[in-house]
Parts: C-alpha cells; structure tokens; sequence
C-alpha cells in the first residue's frame, strides 16, 4: 500500500480554521490623528484674534485638562474590558464586540465632558487610546486561539492513534484513523507552522508503530519475532510498514531498543511475582516465629532442654505446609525451603541465647539470695567476715558451670567479696568501733578487693575520724582568722572567750543581742523600703482612684528616698525630698494639687520603676544577713536568735531563748570500743581468707 504523503503548502491559509489571526489596521485610522491635528492647526489660525483673549486661553487649557483625565479613564476602562472578553469563550467574535464595547465607551465619556473644545481634545486622545488596546486585544485573544486549537489538536491526534494501533479494529479502520489525524496535523499549519507541524508528524509515526507494537505482543506473539521483523522492515501489519517508511532509522533503533527492554521486563515478570510471593510467605513466616518465641518467653520454662526440641519439631511441619502451598515453579519452591531454613536457623539461635540467659539468671539469683543471707550475717557480726567469704567462694564454685564465661564468674565473685567487706566495715561503724574499723581495712588484701570509689569514701571518713581528735584548737583558730577577716578587726578577749565556746549562758545571750541590734540598724533602710514597696502594691492592687495614685507615688518616692520628710498628701517641695527625680515629684505635687488620675500603663510603669529599684537594694541586705549569719555561727550562736531574712515575704524574727548545754555542733565523741576479739581477716593476692 502506498504510504501517504503530505506537501507543505506555501499558500495562504484557507479562511476559518487555521487561518492566523492578525490585527490589521485601516488607512484612515492610522491617519486619523493626523488629521485631526491639522483640523486643530487650522481652527487655532482662524480664530487667532480668540487666542489673544486670555480667558480664551484659560477656557482652551481648561478642556485640554478635562480631555487628559478623561482619556486616562478610558484607557483603564478600555483595560479592564480587555481582561473581560479574554474570559469570554468565544474567541471569534471577542474582536467584532471589542470594536463595539470601546466605541460605546468612547462616546459614554465624551458625553460627559463640558464644551465643545474639551471633545474635540478628548477625540485626539481617545483615538491613540483606543488604537494601543486595540492592538493589545487582538494579539492577546490571538494567543488564546493558537492555544486552544494546539489542545484541541492534541485530544484528536491521541484518539485517532487509539483507534489506529487498536489491533482488533480491522484495517480499513486503522487506515482511516492514520489519515484523519494527519490530515488534522496538517490543517493546523496555519496556526502552528511548518516545522512544529512535522515534528508532531514524526511523533504521531514513531507512536504509531511502537504503541501496534506493545500491543502485538501483549497480544501474546512472540516479541523477538515482532521486534526483529520490524526492525528488518518486514512487519506483517501494513500499519506499522506504513510507519516504519517514515521513520529515521535513529527512530527505528530507539523503538527496537525500547521493546527490547519492555520485553525483558515481560519475561521477568513471572520470576517477580514469584519473588513476591515467596516475601510474602517468608514474612508471615518469620512473624509467626516472633510471636511463638514471645510466648515461650512469658508461659514456658526456658531452662528446660525440651523447648528448643519442640520448637525445631513445630517449625519443620510449618515449612513443609508452607513449600508445599507455594504456586511457583520447583525452583521458586526450593529457593523458598531456603528463605525459610535461614530464617529458622535465626530464631534457633536466639532461643538458645535465651536459654542460655534464663539458666544463667536463675544461677544469679540463686547466687544473690546466697549472698544476701551472708551479708545479713556478717552485719549482725562483723567477726564472721572470715566464714563468710569462704561461703561465698563455695557458693560460686559450686554454680560456676552455669556462667557463660569466665568473666561473669570472676565479676560475682569480686562483687560478692566487696558487699561482705563494706558490710563488716558498715557494721563496725554502726557501733561506734572505728579503730576496729581501721584495722580491718588495713588488714592485708582488704583495700584491694574494694573499687577506688569506695577506698575513697573510707579514706574519708579515717579523715574525718582523725581530724575530730584535735578539733577544738582547729575550730578555735579557724574562728579567729574568720573573725578578722569578716569585721577586719581582732577579737577581744571577751570576744575570744565567746568563740572558743567556753563562754556561759549569760554572755553568749548578750552577744546575741548584741549582734541582733547591730543587724536591726545595719537593715533598717531595707525595711523602709520593702515597706514603700509594699505600698506601692497594694495602691496598683487596690481599685484606681486618686487617692490610691497619691499612694502609690508616695510609696515610690519612700523607697527612692526613704530619709524623705515629705508626708503622703502634702506638697512635696525640692529642700523636703531632694534626692527625689523633678519629674516624679512634679508628678506627685499635680496629684496632691489638681486631681485626675493614672492610665493603667502608668500604674504599670511605676510599679516595674518600683520593683526594679527593690531588686536593687535585695543585693545588698542579703550581703548584710550573710555577714552577721556568719559572725552567730563563729560564736556558736543560732542564726535564727541573731537574723532573719528581710527580702521574703516569709521573713520572721525569733527571740533569743536561754540555752543550756553546750553550744557546739558536733556530738559526744563515742565511748571507746572493746578490742576484737580476734584478729581482722587477711586476704592474699586472689581474694581468698588468709587462714
């Protein structure tokens, strides 16, 4: 069959579809400002003599800005009635009803212009208006044009290769299809020109053949046969011959190479789906593993040898089922019994590890409650440190096998060894024997056995033990240098008495007070402030009157300057409060003497000026308390009898009671202990008891 050609037509566009579209333009519009300014040039010569009247002149500048606005009206008119008619549907007859729409718009806004002179001026400017929308329009709706008859184009082509590479539709269908949808290509040059009109040519050949091809072997032919044919150019449908004649080769390699690939794709499709299945299976398969080892972990003994046994029984059958339900080829079934043994033999070892873990933990816990009664033991008699340690190395000889290695035995028996000793230690301690205490720890083999950290923490309290023996001279010199270096004076000797806690009731009560009248006058200016403040809240809490402005002025005065003799209601003068800022008292005095009252931001501003200036003097009382805490702790005295904290709310005092006893921190140092009875355990290089 002969394969249908098509010539490019170097002739015009028939009229209608296809056709460019193009604003054209007439002679005498083109012109028309022209002459409109040559019959202006001759009006103004005629009448000259009106020209030499100056209120002539004002009438003529009077219309000319009357057309100017005008004109610049209708251009934004003009403007918006073009994005109008773009949204309209109909394309074809969007020009004839612009050309109608912009003169009816022309003439609604020279009706409306004053005189005669502002017309004709507005007619020169609305014809150049008019002329410049125009051509925008018509470009603008041309584009739409192009643009619809393109998708337009493109919903034909597709549904006639449809019915083109539609196997089952006879020829004479297929071949009219071809036809009908390049014949559309073709009348579509006008529009799209002539090369984008053989681009989509080309295309439309290459999916012709490839898309006939797809479906000739989805069809179930042989692809190699189908590809090689083509590719010969020996293909048994006339429509993919009519094809292959206009194609590049270029194309006919791509096509080839493009079957190729979807072919091989075909021919693994059976082995992924297999591959699918297999997942699937391995899947639930797994699965059902993980939920029969959750609940062995919760209901079965996992001590006992017979549950790994039962599991490999179980697990067997479940392959089996599970091969032998498999729709897949013999090597798809033997590649599946494979996936499922791996994933068996994953879970068996982690049974075994659970095994191993639950025997390794009963040892452990038998062990623990072996060394808990041994602890008991040795605290209730530090003597039997020696017996025990003994117990404890039986003990863990005796469950050794049950470890899974070496360094978990080793660790229970360092551990064990480390809770009896610190046990013996502790118990020494308890009772008041720290030198029984002492010999032991430094007994052979003790220290050794106990972990730095805890060797520190003994060390410690020998420190502490050691140190209490000379205390007093300690303490009494310490005190002293303290003293000086708070108040950066020497003591007297009354002073001196009073901090070596020899003193008696009556002088330690009247050196409390007397440092309790020091801090009251130290703190007194603190007090007038927290007080002012306090003031300066309740006026802000209190509901907003005058009075309660006056208030809260004064209060913030009182804690700038709290030596102020101004009184609340008075006129506060400069000599009165002269440290107080001029604003603030201006602003007091205009309460005192005029009235009115605050906005609430300005209650707010002085309330944040009030707490900024309290958190101001905090600071400074709580470095007066710490001084005078430490001057009562030197001299033995309660900080609570000397001081109490001004900047809390909670802020109390508590009078000075008369004490008895004596006034230092430590207790009385135990009585001493009985020598032990027998020897402290030794222990030699491995840990073992010394006999």
């Amino acid at each position: 069959m002969k394969v249908p050609t098509y010539e490019a037509q170097s002739a015009r566009p028939r009229q209608g579809s296809g056709q460019f579209l193009t604003a054209q333009l007439s002679a005498s519009a083109m012109t028309a400002p022209a002459r409109a300014t040559a019959e202006v040039g001759q009006r103004r010569a005629a009448k000259g003599e009106q020209f030499r009247n100056f209120a002539f002149k004002k009438a003529q500048i009077g219309a000319d800005n009357e057309a100017q606005q005008a004109s610049a009206a209708l251009d934004i008119a003009l403007q918006q009635m073009q994005l109008d008619l773009l949204q309209n549907p109909n394309m074809e007859n969007a020009d004839t009803l612009y050309k109608t729409k912009s003169k009816q718009l022309i003439d609604q806004f020279k009706g409306r212009l004053s005189n005669k002179l502002a017309k004709n001026a507005f007619g020169q400017r609305a014809l150049r208006v008019e002329i410049r929308n125009q051509t925008a329009f018509s470009k603008a709706n041309n584009a739409r044009v192009v643009q619809q008859r393109t998708v337009l184009l493109d919903e034909d082509t597709n549904n006639y290769l449809n019915f083109a590479t539609d196997l089952n539709n006879g020829f004479e269908i297929r071949f009219g299809a071809v036809n009908e949808a390049l014949n559309g290509i073709s009348d579509a040059a006008g529009d799209l020109g002539p090369e984008e009109v053989k681009k989509r040519q080309d295309k439309f050949f290459y999916s012709l053949a490839r898309d006939s091809l797809i479906k000739a072997i989805d069809g179930g032919e042989d692809a190699e046969t189908v590809i090689n044919e083509f590719r010969d150019n020996k293909s048994r449908d006339q429509i993919v011959e009519i094809a292959r004649q206009n194609l590049q080769q270029d194309d006919v390699e791509k096509i080839t190479k493009e079957l190729n690939s979807r072919s091989e794709r075909l021919r693994t499709l059976s082995e992924r789906k297999q591959k699918g299945q297999r997942e699937e299976v391995a899947l639930d398969f797994d699965t059902n593993l993980r939920n029969m080892i959750d609940d062995m972990k919760v209901n079965a003994d996992m001590t006992d040898e017979t549950v790994s046994q039962n599991f490999m029984a179980k697990t067997d059958q479940m392959m089996t089922d599970a091969v032998d339900a498999h729709q897949g080829s013999a090597e798809s079934k033997a590649e599946l019994s494979i996936q499922l043994k791996k994933l068996r033999s994953k879970h068996s070892i982690n049974i075994g590890e659970l095994q191993a873990t639950a025997r390794r933990d009963n040892a452990k816990r038998a062990l623990g409650t072996d060394l808990r009664a041994l602890v008991a033991d040795v605290s209730r008699d530090p003597q039997q440190l020696a017996t025990s340690l003994e117990t404890l190395d039986k003990s863990i000889n005796e469950r050794a096998s049950t470890f899974l290695n070496t360094e978990e035995e080793e660790n229970a028996r360092q551990g064990g060894r480390e809770d009896l000793i610190q046990s013996a230690l502790d118990g020494y301690l308890a009772r008041g024997q720290l030198n029984s205490m002492r010999e032991l720890y430094y007994s052979p083999g003790i220290q050794a056995a106990l972990t730095p950290a805890i060797q520190e923490d003994y060390n410690k309290q020998i420190r502490e033990y050691d140190a209490k023996q000379n205390k007093f001279v300690t303490d009494y010199r310490n005190k002293l240098a303290l003293y000086k270096e708070i108040t950066g004076v020497d003591p007297t000797a009354k002073q001196k008495l009073g901090l070596s806690g020899l003193a008696d009731d009556k002088d330690n009560f009247n050196q409390a007070k007397g440092l309790r009248g020091e801090f009251e006058k130290a703190s007194s200016k603190f007090r007038e402030v927290k007080t002012a403040f306090s003031k300066v809240k309740a006026a802000i809490e209190a509901t907003p009157s005058q009075a309660n402005d006056i208030s809260l002025v004064f209060g913030f005065m009182k804690m700038i300057d709290p030596g102020s003799v101004v009184r609340e209601g008075e006129f506060a003068t400069a000599q009165a409060a002269a440290n107080i800022p001029e604003r603030v008292r201006a602003e007091y005095n205009r309460l005192v003497t005029e009235g009115g009252r605050f906005t609430p931001k300005q209650r707010q501003n002085f309330l944040k000026a009030a707490q900024r200036q309290y958190d101001g003097e905090v600071p400074i009382q709580r470095d007066i308390q710490k001084r005078y805490g430490q001057l009562a702790k030197l001299y033995g005295i309660p900080k609570e009898q000397v001081l109490y904290d001004l900047t809390t709310e909670a802020g109390s005092f508590n009078p000075v009671a008369t004490t008895t006893g004596t006034l230092t921190d430590g207790d009385p140092a135990p009585a001493a202990a009985p020598a032990p009875a027998q020897a402290p355990v030794q222990l030699d290089a491995s840990g073992a008891v010394i006999k």
